[in-house]
């Protein structure tokens, strides 16, 4: 073999050699997937007293959370917990100020995007109070079912189950819960002013799609809902 011919195949090899790197990087890159952030302010189960008071309803509150290690852009999803009215607003940093109403209770997420990719990274749900004036008592926040785990496949033959759930009132005066339960969503009251934040025994059959929700109540008759939770029991 002539040096020639040795020197073509050296370099047909290092192409085919640099093109299989590029495209493992280019498909790297398309395969990326966003991922979530995590929240650090208003905080988890607080009250919020330092936005720039705007009126006597409404008050400024800059809202933070750490830069996804992959992302382009942020969509914050608040919601108002006395209406249940939620807004979406997007921003491409890390944080966002918003006027809100005063003296009254929010929760928030943050979802993640990356361009090119069809899914989106959902943040943990904070909840926090938005301070305002002659504020005497605040309503519990919604609860948390904790077991099963909202949207899990359960395997058959279970029979009956345990619901568990955490709530926080920043009052530290929680008295009792509603458990609305069944197949129908949204599901019927099943058992009402329960003290503990486990409900054992609950019949349950293979095959089927149950709803759950949890009414919190605190001394002073506030009371909140949490979110429609559901789960499954499979054949």
């Amino acid at each position: 073999m002539n040096n020639h011919l040795k020197i073509l195949l050296v370099a047909l090899v290092m192409i085919v050699i640099t093109s299989c790197g590029r495209d493992k990087d280019l498909e790297e890159l398309v395969l990326l997937e966003p991922t979530s952030v995590e929240l650090t302010f208003p905080n988890n189960n607080s009250v919020c007293v330092t936005g720039e008071i705007i009126s006597e309803s409404i008050s400024r509150v800059t809202f933070t959370w750490n830069p996804a290690e992959v992302g382009e852009t942020y969509q914050l999803t608040l919601t108002n917990l006395i209406t249940e009215i939620s807004q979406q607003f997007e921003t491409g940093t890390n944080e966002i100020s918003l006027e809100i109403a005063r003296g009254v209770p929010f929760s928030w997420f943050v979802s993640t995007f990356l361009g090119g990719s069809p899914t989106e990274a959902i943040s943990e749900t904070f909840y926090f109070y938005n301070a305002g004036e002659g504020l005497s008592g605040y309503i519990p926040f919604p609860a948390l079912l904790l077991s099963p785990e909202p949207g899990s496949v359960l395997p058959p033959n279970q029979n009956t189950l345990s619901l568990s759930w955490s709530s926080s009132d920043l009052d530290d005066d929680i008295v009792d819960y509603d458990i609305y339960f069944g197949v129908q969503d949204p599901p019927a009251l099943y058992q009402e002013q329960l003290s503990e934040t486990v409900l054992n025994n609950v019949p349950v059959n293979n095959g089927t799609t149950y709803y759950c929700r949890i009414i919190t109540r605190d001394s002073q008759a506030n009371e909140s809902a949490s979110d429609i939770y559901q789960f499954e029991i499979s054949n």
